[in-house]
């Protein structure tokens, strides 16, 4: 899936999972994980599936 998947958005450009044309994820699926104890907003968390380039 080069072109991206079109259901995971990413703009995170450092990630080797990155789309390079277009800001998309190329998994067919992603873990989202907690950067915090106590979640109670999106900064609290991440996608665990991120591996830097």
């Amino acid at each position: 899936m080069t072109n991206g998947n079109q259901s995971i958005k990413c703009v995170v450009s450092e990630c080797t999972h990155h789309a390079n044309t277009n800001q998309l994820c190329t998994l067919t699926s992603i873990s989202v994980g907690k950067s915090d104890s106590n979640v109670n907003n999106s900064e609290c968390t991440e996608c665990s599936s991120f591996r830097l380039k």
